[in-house]
């Protein structure tokens, strides 16, 4: 972490966690993930799960999707209500601490776009279908050093793709191209989505020049709960009560709507969150260049390569001293390594690398002492 406290903590509703989390972690925000959250009701809440084919529906969509707090609380009691649990413990100690899982509430806390531990948790899935429980530390270890490599293999293809492959763009609109100059592949996908969904909506009031009320197209209700207000700071940033840019850096299909109504060609600077850029990796790359005393043998290769692609894929002509001066200092360092002894490489590395060879056994142990005489 760099020695910085993290933003927000996912766990599950664990009472030792919750308190050391707030006596150690005092500016982290701290919520339940929804996964333990929905998995839990299911043992507490048997009786109506198995009663009422419909709740289970009903109870996940209002857990999952509802992003307004008043309508969560409304829905939340009509739901009770309508399965006879105006009464049920758990429900009511859910309800109580809403602000730690509820969607509305994590709205305005920024978790990337998470609000479950599963991903975290995808991690021993994947470790519990290389190893056994029963198996010996060393086979462990071994297990964990090619889990860790193979991560690192889909991170680099993951990372080829979005500098190499040209994407078809599913519309002509300008942001969708803007976004594929400076968005990762995956993040690129996101924003495509929310260009898509927000065709779904249109601008029920025009409050100043910059900024609007938006409704669903399907939506008669003009209650203030199924409101969406967006408004424009200086054309560098973008905010909406949806609150979808505070919880994952990404602008919602509200504002994009309004972005496409003032006719703006880009995303607005303050909203593109660098994390999310393809130009993320070359910062973070010359962040690792001031700490070479943690940085793999991977990362140095990985790094290199970066820089190369990005010189090649420059569309600004290379003159000749720009080329020789790069040939020049490959071909050097080149050497160099060639020239190196092995025992000396081997010694450098911080990190065990696919080629290299993985203790899978105790060393052998010391000689017998030779007999007295």
């Amino acid at each position: 972490m760099g020695g910085k406290a993290p933003k927000t903590i996912l766990t599950d509703q664990c009472g030792a966690m919750t308190k050391a989390i707030k006596n150690k972690l005092k500016q982290t925000k701290h919520r339940w993930c929804q996964w333990h959250v929905l998995k839990d009701a299911k043992t507490h809440l048997s009786t109506a799960y198995s009663k009422h084919s419909s709740f289970n529906k009903e109870f996940n969509e209002l857990v999952t999707f509802e992003r307004n707090a008043g309508k969560f609380v409304a829905r939340w009691k009509a739901l009770q209500s309508k399965y006879n649990l105006t009464k049920n413990s758990y429900l009511n100690r859910l309800f109580r601490n809403r602000e730690k899982w509820a969607t509305p509430y994590f709205m305005d806390v920024f978790c990337g776009g998470m609000t479950s531990t599963q991903r975290s948790e995808s991690a021993n899935h994947m470790l519990k279908a290389l190893i056994q429980k029963a198996a010996p530390m060393h086979l462990f270890v071994s297990k964990f050093t090619e889990l860790q490599i193979n991560r690192k293999y889909q991170e680099g293809k993951e990372s080829f793709a979005t500098y190499q492959r040209n994407r078809k763009l599913r519309t002509s609109e300008p942001l969708a191209e803007h976004a594929n100059a400076v968005y990762t592949r995956g993040m690129y996908e996101r924003f495509d989505w929310e260009i898509y969904r927000s065709s779904k909506f249109r601008i029920l009031e025009k409050k100043s020049a910059t900024e609007f009320i938006l409704i669903h197209n399907k939506m008669k209700n003009v209650e203030e709960a199924y409101k969406f207000h967006v408004k424009l700071h200086d054309d560098d940033y973008i905010e909406c009560t949806c609150g979808l840019y505070a919880h994952m850096g990404m602008i919602c299909r509200h504002s994009i709507k309004v972005l496409v109504h003032l006719d703006l060609q880009e995303i607005p600077r303050r909203n593109i969150l660098g994390r999310w850029t393809k130009a993320w990796d070359d910062s973070e790359a010359n962040n690792q260049l001031h700490n070479m005393e943690i940085c793999t043998e991977e990362d140095k290769r990985r790094m290199i390569i970066n820089k190369a692609m990005e010189l090649a894929n420059k569309r600004t002509r290379l003159s000749n001293y720009e080329f020789e001066t790069a040939m020049q200092v490959l071909t050097t360092v080149g050497e160099r390594a060639q020239g190196e002894p092995q025992q000396q490489r081997v010694a450098s590395q911080h990190t065990l690398l696919a080629g290299d060879r993985i203790p899978t056994s105790c060393p052998p142990p010391p000689p017998p002492p030779p007999p007295a005489h």
